[in-house]
């Protein structure tokens, strides 16, 4: 199964598996994935599994959104989603890992590698981390 991983400030947070055939994405609260950054839309974005040739294929799509969606920072109507990819909704990022094992080894090589660098007494610049939160952790 293929997830979305939200980051807080640089860091894996919270994994959301793509388990239904449409997943909506935004401000607002009726959405699968609720956003509490003011840069999305209350609807923004859409992601959709899709039959193709290879078999499936997870596709998302901006809803016409104010502030555009990004995968891999380039603005995007439509794309097809790659193992890897980075989402960015308003000023959230996201991950799209396509099996749960693949995303849980990531997070924890992520995890030990800024624990690592912390414990070596490695400063992190500002620019490393991203102000993307989410209400579910009431952090913003």
């Amino acid at each position: 199964m293929a997830v979305l991983i939200q980051y807080a400030n640089g860091v894996p947070a919270i994994k959301f598996p793509l388990d239904q055939d449409t997943l909506s994405i935004g401000r607002g609260e009726q959405n699968d994935i609720c956003i509490a950054d003011r840069y999305a839309s209350k609807a923004h974005a859409v992601i959709e599994l899709r039959k193709n040739e290879q078999g499936a294929c997870f596709v998302i799509r901006d809803m016409k959104s104010t502030n555009h969606t990004f995968v891999n920072d380039e603005t995007i109507a439509e794309k097809e989603l790659c193992a890897g990819d980075l989402l960015q909704i308003g000023k959230s990022q996201f991950k799209f890992m396509q099996n749960p094992h693949e995303a849980t080894l990531h997070q924890a090589r992520e995890a030990d590698s800024i624990c690592q660098e912390l414990s070596q007494g490695v400063t992190l610049r500002e620019d490393q981390f991203h102000k993307s939160f989410s209400r579910r952790l009431n952090l913003y």
